[in-house]
This record gives structure tokens, sequence and C-alpha cells, in this order.
């Protein structure tokens, strides 16, 4: 095996996998270390292969053992729009929606998962991340092994559909989860898991052609992604990609559930923060772990970064401009770092000629809570979505809502003259039978009556019941 596993508390050392998610003799974090001096820094200009496994020379993996799904070669790209806003000389945006379950938590399950399948679980326990536990259950998928996600109780409703639609079993904590000595248990502080996660700033080195910028702004949860990107860093001064380490970390979190930077500030023995934690509306952002969180620490100051607090509104507001300055739909959370970066500015923390980089860390469609509430504070967009609403829970579909407004409109009308009306009003060119089937379904509902008539021929004229109006109205 080409890497140790070494716990970072009692130093304990193993030279192959194991399963344990911390440490069995002292419960500390687990780290990977490699033979450094063994890894060709060539592995960096290699551009034929797709995704992280291009980097395995700094990964716990072997070839066969690499389960993708399309995760990590995520585009770094150049704002245009919001660094003018904000007059920013450069500001980059490393766009982690686009991986395959929308978060950059894909980089590290994707490593993780094939250690699942060889340690021979059939199911495990996964806490206490929303988007870590959506990972794990579309990964592991595809091996049949089963999850059980303990999530907490302000978990957006997105989520949840994500999760039910993977077939998880859900249940719900109101503190963070965590059972070390659980042999079936995975959280963010998962060595393999944690190895997959700091390939994000290799992609970064790439892309920017060895570039690195003056600051990262990071949405910070469990901290977990943060000091992972630290130690990547720290990894390719090592092997001599870079020769000295200049880039500052930044913690962004919301003032609702601010864990990491409260114990930067105060410590842990100078207040609860699980109370805190427990108010915030952003469930990513406010997982916390106790010892991921000191890792996290340990990451900012060495790379002489800072943690900002931002309010919730800013948060907000920022996920729309970067939708509609940029085009990237990301979920509150993952607009964080936008948020941090103006507060820094404001603060005069950073300069707006430093060069900076702003995280994305999850897809819009994983929490629409606010663009629901923009729509709620529009009359005319509230209008327009109950419209769609009700027509979807009709039932009735787009074709027999039509007819139903044409017999409405012209009181009573024979197959020949709807089916007329269809095609030349509203170029819906169906035949003449699916009409008349149609119309025996609304007849059946007692949408519709006929009435049979003798003219020159035998025929059916159909008029709308009083039943048929008042669904008309309710739509």
């Amino acid at each position: 095996m080409k890497y140790i596993i070494r716990c970072t508390n009692c130093g304990r050392e193993w030279d192959k996998d194991v399963r344990y998610n911390r440490c069995p003799n002292c419960g500390g974090l687990l780290e990977i270390t490699y033979d450094y001096s063994s890894i060709d820094k060539e592995i960096f200009k290699i551009v034929t292969e797709i995704g992280i496994s291009k980097y395995k020379g700094l990964l716990p993996m072997e070839r066969e053992e690499l389960l993708s799904m399309g995760e990590g070669n995520t585009p770094l790209i150049k704002s245009k729009r919001l660094a003018k806003e904000y007059d920013l000389r450069e500001l980059y945006l490393k766009n982690e929606t686009v991986n395959p379950t929308g978060s950059f938590v894909d980089r590290g399950v994707s490593i993780l998962s094939p250690k699942i399948r060889k340690f021979g679980l059939k199911n495990i326990v996964a806490g206490f991340s929303p988007n870590f536990a959506i990972s794990l259950s579309a990964y592991l998928a595809r091996y049949d092994i089963k999850v059980n996600a303990i999530l907490p109780r302000n978990v957006s409703i997105e989520k949840i559909y994500q999760l039910v639609a993977y077939g998880t079993e859900i249940s719900f904590s109101d503190k963070p989860y965590q059972q070390e000595n659980l042999e079936n248990f995975f959280d963010q502080g998962n060595p393999y898991y944690s190895e997959g996660v700091k390939t994000i700033i290799f992609e970064i080195f790439q892309q920017k052609g060895g570039d690195l910028p003056d600051y990262i702004f990071v949405p910070t949860g469990t901290g977990s992604q943060l000091s992972m990107i630290w130690k990547g860093l720290k990894e390719m001064e090592k092997i001599g990609l870079v020769d000295t380490l200049e880039t500052k970390l930044v913690a962004v979190q919301p003032e609702t559930c601010s864990y990491i930077i409260d114990l930067m500030q105060y410590g842990e023995e100078n207040g609860d923060f699980t109370e805190k934690a427990e108010r915030g509306y952003f469930a990513d952002l406010c997982t916390w772990s106790k010892d991921i969180a000191k890792r996290a620490v340990e990451a900012i100051k060495e790379s002489k970064g800072f943690g900002i607090k931002v309010p919730n509104s800013l948060i907000y507001r920022e996920t729309i401009k970067l939708a509609r300055l940029e085009g990237i739909f990301p979920e509150p959370a993952g607009a964080a770092s936008i948020a941090g970066i103006i507060n820094a500015l404001n603060e005069g923390l950073i300069d707006k000629t430093d060069k900076i980089i702003a995280i994305i860390t999850g897809g819009g469609l994983k929490d629409a809570s606010y663009v629901r509430s923009i729509i709620e504070g529009n009359k005319e967009l509230k209008a327009k979505l109950h419209s769609v609403l009700r027509y979807k829970k009709s039932s009735l579909g787009r074709t027999k809502h039509i007819i139903l407004e044409i017999i409405n409109s012209n009181k009573s009308l024979n197959i020949y003259e709807i089916w007329k009306t269809l095609n030349e009003k509203y170029n819906i060119n169906i035949r003449y039978p699916t009409v008349l089937q149609h119309m025996r379904e609304l007849e059946e509902l007692g949408l519709v009556v006929g009435k049979k008539i003798k003219e020159k021929r035998r025929r059916t004229i159909y008029s709308i019941t009083e039943k048929g109006k008042k669904l008309l109205e309710a739509l």
C-alpha cells in the first residue's frame, strides 16, 4: 500500500485500509499520508484523464477501486459582472454545483464508497450533513448498499426529496450524531472521504496554470473542505510544485451558526455553541463536529487566513445575484462565500486588488426556499405559480382542460366542432377518435353531459355541467 493511515491524536498507524471512522484507540481523527519523495509531480500535467483519478498518486485508491459518476473537473469561471459589481480586480468562481449530486461532497464520496464495499458492509449510517448523506446514497446505490441518514431537523425539503428518490432511510436528531465506535458509521471526518475533497485545490492549481490566489473563500460547516484544501496545498509544496504557500483560507459561516469562528475567537471552554447551531437556516453550514472544527481552525491559522460571519440576509441576496449576474444558481449555503467576500471588503480584511477564488459548494435545487419566498412576495409571480399548481392538481391534463374551456365558451358543441376548434385555434392536432375518447372520459367524470339529437343524422351535443364549471373556476 502506498499510504499510511495515522491517528492525529495518539499517533497510532496502519499500513492497510481500515474501516474506522475515528481512531479505535483514542477517538482521534485519522489522516492519510504518502511517501511524498516518490510522487511524480508530472501528475499535475495530465490532461487526458477526466475527473479526480488523475491525482491517484495523492489519493488512497487503486485504479480498480475508483467509483466515478463524473465528479470533479468542475469549471473555474472568471467572474465578469459580479466582479464589476464589487469593483474586484480578479474573482474566480469554482462551480461545484455541477457535480453528480450537486455538491463538492461527491469528490470525497467517490473515494470512500469503494472502501465501504471493500469492507463488506451492506448498510451504513451517515451523519450529519444532508449533502453527505445524499452523495453516499447515490454512489452506494451502485453497490446495492443501503444508507440510513441521520439528519438535522432544519434540512431543506428538496434534500429530503433527493434522499427519498435514492431509497434512503431517514432519521432526525436535534444535535450532531457521532458514533465513532460504530463500524458502519461515516461522517465528513472519515479519512478516505477527506482525501477526495482536497482534489478541489489540485484542480484550481491546474486551471490557473500554477497561479494560486491570495484568498480562497469557503462556505464552512464542519470545516472538512477547508482543512483538506489546506492539506492539498501543503502536499503540493512537499512535492515541489509550490515554493512557498501564500494563499490564505477564509471560513465563511452564517451568524446563526458560526461554530468554527466562535471556536477561534473564544475557545472551546467559553460557550455552548450547540444551541446556536440548532437555530441555523442552512443545514449543511450548521453541521458541526468538534474534532473536524479544530482541524479547520488549525488550517485557517497556518494559512494566515481568517473566519468571517455573514448575516442570513446577505447570503440570500448573493444567492440571487450569483444567479442573475453569473448564471450560477446555488443553494444559499453555496453562495455564502460571496457574502463573505462582501463583508471582508467592507471590514477592510481584503483589498479589491487581491486575487480571490470563491467556492460555490452546492446547487440551487437543493434548497429553493429563498426563491419560493421571492415568489410569495410578488403578486404576479405568486398568481402564476398558483395557477400552475392548481392545473397540476386537477389531474385532467392539458387537452381535457382546453376541451372544457371550448365547451364552456360555446355552450354546446358536437364532437366534430370540438375537434376542429382544437386543431385550428389551439394547434392540437389529434385524431377524431381520440377526441371522442376524451369526451367519454369527461362524461364519466361528470364534467360534461351529452345529449343526442336527430337532425339530418343522429349527433351528440355536449355541454358543460355545474361540476365542470366549478373545476374551471378553480383552475
